[in-house]
């Protein structure tokens, strides 16, 4: 058998953490964007349960501002 499958095997393992640590970083990116539009969904999900009627109407009619 000739070392040349080997040494293409070894080089690609060698490469292989710095494209782990890349797709890890994209990874953690996701899923901290995700967490963060769960707790937006979830903090709207709330406002709408907490609140008036009328607020409800004005909601209805003017859309929800981020700030009530």
């Amino acid at each position: 058998m000739s070392g040349s499958p080997t040494a293409t095997n070894y080089s690609a393992r060698l490469s292989a953490p710095t494209t782990r640590s890349v797709l890890s970083w994209s990874n953690a990116t996701e899923h901290t964007e995700l967490v963060n539009t769960v707790k937006e969904e979830q903090n709207l999900a709330k406002r709408k349960v907490n609140a008036s009627v009328l607020t409800r109407a004005k909601w209805w009619l003017v859309g929800m501002s981020g700030e009530e």
